[in-house]
């Protein structure tokens, strides 16, 4: 209570999360029972919002490399690699991220939902469909950077 009120008194800016945790009276069950989707989806954006972050990077191979084999095509994901460590930014690259995103966001929104999970899950794959036929534009920009280096 005491850092409530100095942080109150002070003028400084409380996150979300801390308010929620005030409400919850500090019990942290409590917090966590009533906050669990927040929490998700806060750490879901947070990690899909820093590309240099290892979740970030592991999340989207996984999803890339899933939405290859849901469509049975090989996949070099070296240069997926590639751009998303050089240029984290590549309008391919913030189009997967979108993609990831939804399909993973979908999971915490909709937990117990089997089905809608399901019909925004193969929504989802289905724009994928896309950004497949992408692959050679993120070579072509790997061997112009490399040969440019």
């Amino acid at each position: 209570m005491g850092v409530w009120n100095s942080l109150s008194e002070a003028g400084i800016p409380v996150s979300t999360a801390f308010v929620l945790f005030r409400r919850s009276r500090y019990d942290l069950d409590k917090y966590i029972k009533e906050n669990i989707v927040f929490l998700k989806i806060t750490a879901l954006r947070n990690t899909m919002n820093t590309p240099t972050c290892y979740d970030y990077n592991e999340r989207m191979i996984d999803f890339i490399k899933y939405s290859y084999e849901v469509e049975s095509i090989d996949c070099d994901i070296s240069v997926y690699k590639f751009v998303m460590y050089n240029k984290p930014d590549h309008s391919i690259i913030l189009k997967w991220r979108a993609l990831c995103y939804r399909y993973y966001e979908s999971e915490i929104l909709y937990q117990g939902n089997t089905p809608k999970i399901s019909r925004i899950k193969d929504a989802v794959l289905d724009d994928t469909y896309d950004l497949l036929e992408n692959e050679a534009a993120l070579k072509n920009f790997k061997n112009f950077y490399q040969d440019s280096s």
